[in-house]
């Protein structure tokens, strides 16, 4: 993909980002949902759930080469002009179309595509049609597909031969582990709060970006990872064992896998998941990084709201947003100013937090502070570069300004690796 091409792209992106309010949201998901109720002895109430998407193997070697989509010689997709399936090679040539009653693809491997649909009482229902491989590579068995569950709102998080870890919806979301063979379900976790998948599109595995395909829930020493308002858990799939790595209360977890290794950042605190001991270790502290970012705007920092966190070359990037207070030159009152910025920290270094110099000077050159009304009639200074999303192996920052009366944006793309500054106006993007 050329540079122009993959600017557009990254435009696109970002413009689904504005149109669903996700840019100034510390989490997105994919939709949201109510949980509640409890079954099982290790079931957990009253909090959200979220699955992650990203799959790496027992060894913690990373499974970057299949999305969830896709087996050994075919890829799946649901027809959006009609209903039935589309087949794919893995090279993107098209194979067949397949009519079939077909909500979504939810899960594909060797032996079996997994989808939701509508069933003879048009009931939401999971499905699944076996696949016979042949020379000619896959052949579907429609005749021969089953069904599973008739629930709405049902998500595969996970599959084997012998089970299905699943969330459903009905009048609240619970996480199931559900028995192919008798067709038994076992709660999981259950709660009262709204529920999303904590998804690892757009982040760094082994200094390879996991695209947005790769949707497969993080698995790590066997255990998959879930997020809710009150605990980061573990949950064992073979046991259904779930064990508490770090109370979240209502902070969000973003986090990144680097050579098998998981690190996390809970609201303004970076943490580091300990294979051997199974718990979270406080890597730098919000008292460690106010100081340290305090050090290096030379301001009196009193607040930080993390924005997102990405890990590369063994380095983890932390994009923030800093306040602080100082006198206004014109009245002589304290005026709250508030600002974005781009920092990282060597994963040899935890104490130490580097600025990423060459783009916050030019950040500075292009912006300026804004003033609003804030509270009682007080003043807000706010930065117009504020960050908006890492995207491929480059931190997106973006200038919104004022262009005949109306307002537009300018994205400013900074490399990573090189420090390589590329800008390009909203107006010149949509052109192109």
């Amino acid at each position: 993909m050329g540079k122009a091409e993959w600017i557009k792209a990254s435009f696109m992106v970002l413009a689904v980002i504005f149109l669903y309010g996700c840019a100034n949201s510390p989490v997105s998901g994919t939709g949201t949902y109510t949980a509640g109720g409890i079954i099982g002895e290790n079931a957990i109430t009253g909090e959200a759930i979220s699955g992650s998407i990203v799959s790496v193997r027992d060894d913690g070697s990373e499974k970057n080469g299949k999305s969830r989509y896709e087996n050994d010689d075919n890829r799946y997709k649901e027809n959006e002009e009609f209903d039935g399936l589309i087949q794919y090679r893995l090279d993107g040539t098209k194979v067949r179309e397949i009519e079939l009653q077909i909500d979504e693809v939810q899960w594909v491997s060797n032996e079996w595509v997994y989808y939701t649909g509508w069933d003879e009482q048009y009931q939401d229902t999971l499905y699944r049609i076996p696949i016979e491989k042949t020379r000619k590579g896959d052949r579907l068995l429609t005749d021969r597909r089953e069904k599973i569950w008739s629930s709405s709102g049902i998500v595969i998080y996970y599959a084997t031969d012998s089970y299905l870890i699943l969330e459903r919806e009905s009048d609240h979301a619970e996480l199931y582990k559900y028995f192919l063979k008798t067709k038994k379900k076992t709660k999981l976790i259950a709660g009262e709060e709204d529920v999303s998948p904590l998804s690892m599109a757009g982040h760094f595995v082994d200094d390879t970006l996991v695209p947005d395909s790769q949707d497969h829930t993080l698995m790590l020493d066997g255990e998959l990872f879930f997020e809710t308002y009150k605990n980061l858990y573990r949950l064992d799939p073979e046991t259904g064992k779930i064990a508490a790595v770090c109370p979240t209360g209502e902070k969000y977890v973003d986090f990144a896998l680097y050579r098998g290794e998981f690190y996390f950042l809970r609201d303004n605190e970076l943490y580091y998941f300990n294979r051997e001991s199974k718990k979270a270790e406080l890597f730098l502290s919000e008292e460690r990084l106010i100081q340290q970012l305090g050090k290096l705007e030379s301001k009196e920092l009193t607040k930080l709201s993390s924005r997102e966190m990405a890990l590369a070359r063994g380095r983890i990037y932390l994009a923030f947003g800093m306040e602080w207070r100082q006198k206004d030159r014109e009245t002589g009152k304290d005026v709250l100013y508030q600002r974005d910025g781009l920092f990282h920290v060597d994963i040899t270094e935890p104490g130490r937090v580097a600025r990423e110099d060459v783009l916050m000077e030019y950040l500075d050159q292009k912006g300026r502070y804004e003033r609003t009304a804030s509270g009682a009639g007080s003043l807000r200074a706010e930065h117009t570069c504020s960050f908006e999303e890492y995207w491929e192996g480059t931190a997106c920052f973006v200038q919104c300004y004022k262009k005949k009366g109306k307002e537009h944006c300018r994205y400013i793309f900074y490399d990573l690796a090189t420090k390589e500054i590329e800008e390009r106006d909203e107006d010149e993007l949509v052109s192109e």
